[in-house]
């Protein structure tokens, strides 16, 4: 994290919790934790060569991840069928050690954001190109590449606290 962005947090931070010295609602302040929690694991963590490998392909208008996730998944006696995104091995990997509840949270959300990959709750760091969002309220965290125009989605890390 740059110093710059560690000013421009902080000062998100305390814009949003200022409604709380009278209401102690610290709701107002989840959406700016949860984009900075997104900033801070991409600055410190940042993409891998098949992480920017999917993102070439994804650019190229290529098919990205597995040619088919249901095929993948099936693999492994699971399915996600209707969904057309394509998956790292690690995001995969990430995937299928998660318990069976938590796992659908991810799908709930992930089949939102195949609807508005930018909409509320997601977060891009232009930096490093690439979008967070959470699911299963903060316990877990989604990176993934989308282009407007382009049909994928390409989910790279799922990231669980």
């Amino acid at each position: 994290m740059t110093v710059d962005g560690a000013a421009q947090f902080a000062s998100e931070h305390r814009a949003a919790l200022q409604p709380t010295a009278a209401t102690f609602d610290l709701s107002e302040s989840e959406p700016v934790l949860d984009r900075w929690w997104g900033i801070a694991h991409l600055r410190l963590n940042p993409p891998t060569a098949e992480e920017r490998g999917l993102v070439r392909r994804l650019n190229a208008g290529e098919d990205v991840g597995w040619s088919s996730p249901q095929e993948r998944l099936g693999a492994h006696g699971r399915g996600m069928a209707g969904y057309a995104l394509g998956w790292s091995d690690l995001a995969l990997d990430h995937y299928l050690a998660l318990p069976a509840d938590t796992q659908q949270l991810v799908d709930s959300r992930i089949a939102q954001l195949l609807q508005t990959p930018d909409g509320p709750g997601s977060s891009d760091d232009p930096l490093l190109d690439r979008w967070t969002t959470t699911a299963s309220p903060r316990r877990l965290l989604l990176v993934y590449v989308f282009r407007v125009g382009k049909p994928g989605l390409a989910m790279q890390r799922l990231i669980q606290i």
